[in-house]
Formats: C-alpha cells, structure tokens, sequence
C-alpha cells in the first residue's frame, strides 16, 4: 500500500510552513487553436486563488511578478492573465537571481520550448507559502469573496456560465504533523472537466552547460489529456437531443441564445441528499453503486466473513504518541448484511431504494488495537436521516378526502357545534401526546370545516329537522290550530342565506321542514328564526307562525387543505372556527405520511460526493470496545488507522474490486485477493483488472453488469491519450507519483535543479474546440444549436475514410479529392468521401468541409459532427480502416 497522500480537501489542521527556499516561477502557457495568439489568450483568461476553510496564502505572494513587483495576491480575486504577465528573463527562483546562465536559458525556453513560444513576457504567479486551495483558470471573472469556490453544478452560480478548470498546488505546506518538503502540484477532474491542463517542470542543470532548460523524465511532467477525447467519454447521453450529463439544471448555461456545455459534471457534483428525492426531478446520470452493495449483500448471504479487508497503515507523523496514528497493519472483515432494500414512492413512481437505515461493517483488529479474540466495529451508515410526519392533506374537497370520513382524523368527546358555514381556511395546531404544541418545520397545517345541521350536507340531500313534531332542531310557535294548503312546498330565506323549506301532508298539516345551509353568506348560528306570514304564497297557512334554529350545528366535515412537515409525531390537531369553539381531533396512523429527511451536513454512502469520495469527510457511526473514544461519532475522518481503513474500502468499491470475479496473475480473482488490492505497482488497478474489467461478462438480476464502479473515473482514466489527473478513490490508493514536485533550488545550488512550472492550459469542446476522429461515428459537440445557430471551421490535421484511395494520402475537412460519394448508406451523398460533415438534432446531414460553415437557418437542436463514410459498413471495412484525425472550431 502507498503512503498517504496529502488531500486536495480543505484540512483545518494545516498551517503554513515557510518554504525555505523562496520563490519558483509558475508560468502559464497555452497548447491549442482555441485562441489565434498568446495574447489572445491573456486577454479571454482570469486567474483566482479561492479561499477557504484550511486554505493559508502568505504574505508576499505575487502575480505578474518582477522585482518591484507591486502586484500582490488576494484569496478570491479574480486577475485578468493579461494583468499577470512580465519578462521571462526577470521570473528567476530565489536562489539564482543574478544566474545570466539561468537568464539565458530562460529565454531559450521562451524562444522554443515554451507551449506558447515566441514571447517575451508570460502570466505568472511568484508563490512560497500556498496550501490547501487551488489555482483556477476560467474565461471570466469568478466573482467569489474571499472563501468559498464555484459551485460547478448549481445554475444559480454566479460562475455557472463560465468555463474554469484547476490545478492544485502545495507550497511550503504542512499538515497537522506533516511537513510536504517544498513544493507538489497535482490536476484533477474527480469533480468536473472543462479543459485539459498539463503540467511540466522545467530544470537546469547548475553544474552543467549553461543555456537550456530540460523537462525528461518520470516525474516530470503531469499529462492533461486530449480534451475532446475526455469530453465524448465522460459524456453520458440521455436521449434524443437532451443534453447529456444534465444534472442537476435541465439544459447547459447559454448566454446568446444558444447553448454550450461549459464542463461536464462529476458525480460528486451531486446535491447533497439527492438519492431520496424524485429522479425525474433530480436527474443523475450516475450509479450510486446502491445496485453493487445489494448485490454484495445478496452474495455475501449469512457468511460475515466473506468479504476482507487486509492493508496497512503507514502513520502519521514522526513520532506519534496516540496509538491510532501509529504505523500498523488491519485485518478487517466487511459486512454488508445490513444492507436492505425496499420501494419508496415518488410522484414519478415506486423505485426500490437502500433504506437509510441500512450500513457497512468493518470488524476486526489492526497490529495494535483489538485482537482476533476480541475485534471492534466500525460502522458506516448509508444514510443520517431524521424520521418526518406530516398529516395526510388533500386540496380537493371531496368525500374520499374527508379526513373524518376516511379515519384520518376523529372525535375525541362530543361532536363540536359552531353556527352553520364553511369555514376556510382553518389553521391548526398539531400536539404531542402530551399535548404541547409541536412547531413545524415547514409548511402551515390548513383544514376546511363544514358545520351543519344536516348530516351530509355535501351530498345535495337535507335532512328533515322537524320528524312529525318530534325533532330537536326546531321550535316551532304560532302553530295551533294551523292549517295550510294540501301538499304545498314553501321556502324562505334567512339573512345569512340559509333556506328553509316547509311541505305539507294530504291533510293540510306540517309535513317536513328542512334547511339548506350550505354555501351560505355568513354563519348560520342557533336561535335563526324564519317567520311565515299568513297566507303565504304557496302555503296558503291560516296564521302566520315562527321556525326557530333550537339546535346547535355539528362538525360534518373536515378536510385537511395542506399541511406541515414535523420532527415529532402529532397525536392530536387544535383548530378554532371563526365563529365557535375550540376542538381536539385525534390524529389517527391512517392520517399521518411519516417519511424521513436526509441529513446533508454528513458524508455518507448515499451521499455522491461519500460514495465516489474516498477521501471525502466521513460518518464513522461509533467504534466499539475500548477504542470507542478514539475516532467515533464523527464528521470528517480523522487522519488515522479508521480513516484510512474506510477510505481502502471506498476505493476498492470505486474500483468495483469488492467481490469481483476476474481471475488475476496471482491465481485468485480479485474479490479474493484484498491483501494485494493497494500493492504500490502491482494490483488490479494498475494492471487494468478493475471497473469494467473486473466484471466483465458478469450479470445481476438477469441483466449485464454495467455500474459496479465509478464509471466517471473508468472513462476517464481510459481515454485515448491517456490523463494523468489526480482522482482520490484511485491515484491515493492503487499509484504512486500522481504529485509532481517542483521544489526550488537551494542557496548556491548545483546539479540540476526544478526552476520553472509551466501551467499549460489545453482545448476543449468547452472552449468551442473539437478533435475529430477519422475511426468515430458523429461526434457529440456538447454544443446546443439555437436561434442564432453556429459557425463550424476546419482549422488543422488530416484524415482517410479509406487508405486505398488518393494514392494513401490523407486530406483535410473537404475529403477525397475527386471522389463522389454516390452510394446511400452513406450520411451524405453528392459530395467528397470523407469529407467532414453535421447534423443538427436530428436534422438532415448537411456538408461542412473545410468551412467556415453555418449551421442550416431555423434547425435547433445538438450539434453532432462526422466523417462522410460507411458508417455501418455496408460496403466494406466502414470506419475501421480509417486513420487521422482534424480540429475543427465551433462558434
């Protein structure tokens, strides 16, 4: 196992240690097509050192540097690049100041090494005392304060409509007990990509011939990467013409109209807390490896010890005295049994999800704490969640929502009264069992109360308060000797709009008396009196007499309008009506929704940023036994033996090695093989056998294995060309040398010594910039065509769609010479093969050449671009046979 590598992440225990040797020269370069001169690259690219948590700049710190430089870095500043050059001949490291060998060999560089040659002057920062943050690099100002960096995949950034990438470096740094010895640098795509960057360092030989600089070696250079290479692997196409790794905006920035992806998103870019939310309206185009751990849990059966975890610990520090940071080897097994499964509804449907209750064990010893005899525990939550209730609501007002109804609320002692009406909206108060008002955390619980004298009043169908003379509701007076016209109906409104309807019997008598007192003007309360007048129309009454409201109206109905979410669960709801008394409604089990709110300030395997983090701050749930004080309970992994256990075990279900089938050189397969997993040079990593590889063939659930790894890193770490990019989960744990030093040289040095950084930043489909292979079938621009449409130019390389034709020789964007394409498999005919061509969406195919071309007027949609050939080869090799490869600018 490698030795722990410093973390990119923000570490609040790091302090500045002066460098002892002062200043080296970080120049900034450009390597593409992109921009038609160095100047015009300064003058479209800014610089910022972010702050942060754990981020120390100290004092002295230049941009633009020369020797009565004024030009003083601040944390979160943005400075064009055009402000940050000076003279080559005056960026010297501290100990050779006045070199007139260096001062020449420095100009040579310029002259003919340099990525931008040919200048006399280079953007630069002068830095001896940097750690914990990053350099970034982007095409406008960032606008940060002076903590806190772009927040890559949140539209409401105000970066989000520009393009940065980073590198990393470490200067004069240390950490906690750690000193890193002069000067280290790194490039990293774990959370994003834009652009490539590729770092060298330069050397001079002190002793040596005077005049050159050099840049040879292993460990001298850090590869970027061929963006447009990186760029169509790391896309993930959703279908159709939608943007691809869309998440979480549904469509790339655009600021004139069109639209342009300005970086693909990692999955660490995630929100945290996004696996229990509607994917429909939280797309991820990623695994959250939920799939992998089920499966491990459904192999690993009842046997605990299946799985194992074997490594060492390198320690911290030179001599430390707390027994978890001393050097020691572990021997761990994994238990995944407590990983269970079930399906949670979404407005989108049911999706089977690991339930937040489930973990990850880690039981065993190491060399130092615990025995075989008596192992501890380290537990690992999938998820920090706090149980929420919300009462079951329903704006709709209709029987099926009625929460008296339906059972969700009951009565607790007599029926409430309050005058007659609809009263809306209602607010309630929720109680605990013991009857303390519970405060919401969000939301207002609203309810809808009908009183009434009817028992249905919703139904249309009134009841009949008189019953012969017998009925409660009414008195009536005035009534003896009473006699009204054979089978008549009478009603009379009342001032708060309650109607009251009398009908008589076969004999001239009071039949029934009812009351519609739905949808009336005002509260309809007790004692509401209708005087009939003698002789009233359709009565044909002898006498006048009084119908008196004796009873008061009852709650019939209640529906809960909206409601509030709440950490304790209510048992029973206060609500007051406007105009009657209060009342306490029972909240029934039927009547609650419980479900449960992710914790999002701790990092845990359903969290993106935990899952693909392998060295990402952590939830350890607690340690067992006599170690429990040591490293349990909390937010971010401490820098010892626990946390770097943890982080093998992330990095080896990042690598898809847990459990994993693929025999290996050894005679094992790779599942059975963890003491050789982080074997520096010679484990399943750097020999190829992890990811895809190490599942290849396999299936699950009747289906192929296709995510039981980080699929961001298997794409990019197996691009053409290959990057060097730093990817905790990887390069931390299987590599060694992912850091580039750049120490400067000591007082009088000699030898060769590291003297300059170059920075050199590189194309990208971001930067309007595609390489097009011959061998690739329409190439996805990540460019959005809209109303304003685009501009598509060849600017460089050659190709063949077939090595037989134009006597062997390739030819640029216009194609062969002289040769028609006349058959229809092909995308375009009537023009050259191998001719470069687009479509826009799905569009028809129109030719481009070697341009400058327009996109056809009126067509939206994704711009795709393609070499004229036989796609499907229909009539011979197809795209196999083809060679070479051209740039082309999109804007």
């Amino acid at each position: 196992m490698n030795q722990a590598a410093p973390s990119t992440q923000a570490d609040t225990t790091q302090t500045n240690a002066a460098n002892p040797n002062g200043y080296i020269p970080i120049v900034f370069t450009y390597g593409g097509q992109a921009f038609t001169s160095y100047q015009a690259f300064l003058d479209s690219f800014y610089l910022t050192l972010p702050g942060g948590n754990g981020v120390q700049l100290g004092a002295n710190q230049y941009y633009g540097y020369s020797s009565d430089s004024s030009n003083t870095v601040s944390l979160g500043q943005s400075y064009p690049l055009s402000s940050a050059a000076s003279p080559i001949t005056g960026l010297l490291p501290t100990n050779a100041v006045g070199n007139t060998g260096l001062a020449q060999a420095f100009s040579n560089w310029a002259t003919t090494q340099a990525a931008s040659s040919g200048q006399t002057a280079y953007a630069n920062l002068y830095l001896s005392q940097y750690t914990g943050g990053r350099v970034y690099l982007s095409n406008g100002n960032l606008q940060l304060s002076a903590s806190g960096e772009p927040t890559p995949a949140a539209p409401t950034d105000l970066a989000y409509d520009m393009v940065y990438d980073i590198f990393e470096p470490y200067i004069g740094a240390q950490v906690g007990s750690t000193t890193i010895a002069g000067n280290l640098a790194d490039i990293t795509d774990v959370d994003w990509f834009s652009f490539p960057i590729t770092l060298k360092v330069w050397s001079y030989d002190f002793t040596g011939t005077p005049g050159a600089l050099s840049c040879s070696g292993s460990g001298s250079s850090l590869n970027g990467g061929n963006g447009s290479a990186i760029w169509q692997s790391l896309l993930i196409p959703t279908g159709g013409d939608t943007p691809s790794n869309q998440y979480p905006s549904t469509s790339f920035p655009a600021t004139d109209g069109n639209t342009s992806a300005r970086r693909v998103a990692a999955p660490t870019m995630a929100a945290a807390g996004s696996y229990y939310s509607d994917p429909t309206q939280n797309p991820f185009p990623y695994s959250f490896l939920d799939g992998y751990l089920s499966y491990l849990q459904q192999a690993q059966g009842s046997n605990a010890s299946l799985f194992t975890l074997n490594g060492s610990f390198a320690g911290v520090g030179s001599n430390p005295t707390q027994v978890q940071l001393q050097a020691q080897t572990f021997s761990l097994a994994i238990d995944f049994s407590a990983v269970q499964t079930a399906s949670y509804t979404y407005p989108s449907g049911n999706i089977t999800q690991i339930t937040p209750t489930s973990q990850l064990v880690l039981r065993g010893y190491t060399s130092l704490l615990g025995s075989a005899a008596s192992p501890f525990e380290i537990t690992l939550p999938w998820a920090v969640v706090s149980d929420t209730y919300a009462l079951r609501a329903n704006p709709t007002i209709a029987p099926a929502n009625d929460a008296l109804a339906q059972g969700w609320l009951s009565l607790q002692g007599s029926t409430p009264t309050a005058p007659s009406f609809t009263y809306s909206p209602v607010n309630v108060t929720a109680q605990d069992s013991t009857g303390a008002a519970l405060t919401p955390t969000s939301g207002q619980a609203q309810m809808q109360l009908i009183y009434s004298v009817n028992s249905q009043p919703l139904s249309g169908q009134f009841d009949d308060l008189y019953q012969g003379g017998s009925g409660d509701w009414l008195t009536l007076t005035g009534t003896t000797g009473l006699t009204c016209t054979v089978s008549a109906t009478y009603t009379q409104q009342a001032s708060c709009g309650a109607v009251l309807t009398i009908t008589t019997n076969s004999s001239g008598g009071l039949d029934t008396i009812k009351i519609n007192d739905v949808g009336t003007s005002s509260p309809m309360a007790q004692g509401t009196q209708w005087v009939i007048p003698s002789a009233a129309t359709g009565l044909g009454n002898n006498q006048s007499f009084t119908v008196t409201l004796a009873g008061a109206p009852l709650l019939r109905n209640a529906f809960m309008l909206s409601s509030a979410t709440y950490t304790t669960q209510p048992a029973t709801v206060l609500l007051t009506p406007a105009s009657g008394d209060s009342c306490t409604l029972q909240v029934n089990s039927a009547g609650l929704i419980t479900s449960f709110l992710p914790n999002t300030e701790w990092t845990t395997l359903s969290q993106p940023a935990g899952i693909y983090g392998a060295n990402a701050g952590y939830v350890i749930s607690g340690l067992t036994g006599a170690n429990a004080g040591l490293n349990g309970n909390v937010l971010s992994l401490q820098n010892d033996v626990f946390g770097w256990a943890v982080a093998d075990l992330l990095a080896a279900l990042n690598a898809g090695l847990v459990g994993s089938p693929a025999p290996w050189s050894n005679g094992k397969t790779v599942g059975n093989s963890p003491d050789d997993w982080f074997i520096v040079g010679n484990n399943p990593y750097t020999e190829g056998i992890w990811g895809a590889a190490a599942w290849a063939g396999q299936q699950w659930n009747g289906q192929a294995v296709s995510s039981f790894w980080n699929t961001w890193a298997w794409e990019l770490y197996n691009v053409a060309g290959g990057t060097n990019a730093y990817n905790f989960a990887f390069t931390d744990r299987f590599e060694s040398g992912v850091l580039i030093g750049f120490n400067p040289p000591p007082p009088s040095p000699s030898g060769l010594q590291p003297v300059l950084l170059e920075v050199i930043v590189n194309d990208s489909p971001a930067l309007g910039i595609v390489q097009l292979q011959a061998n690739q079938a329409w190439y996805d621009t990540g460019v959005d065509v809209a109303t304003n449409g685009k501009t598509i130019q060849y600017l460089s390389g050659t190709w063949t769609a077939d090595p037989q034709t134009n006597a062997g020789q390739q030819y640029d964007a216009n194609g062969c010479p002289g040769l028609t394409v006349t058959q229809p498999a092909y995308p375009l005919t009537g023009v050259n093969m191998g001719a470069l061509v687009a479509r826009v969406g799905s569009n028809g195919v129109f030719l481009v050449g070697d341009g400058p071309t327009a996109t056809p007027t009126g067509q939206n949609g994704r711009l795709y671009l393609c070499i004229n050939d036989d796609l499907n080869h229909v009539y011979g090799a197809g795209l196999a046979d083809n060679t070479g490869s051209i740039v082309v600018r999109v804007s």
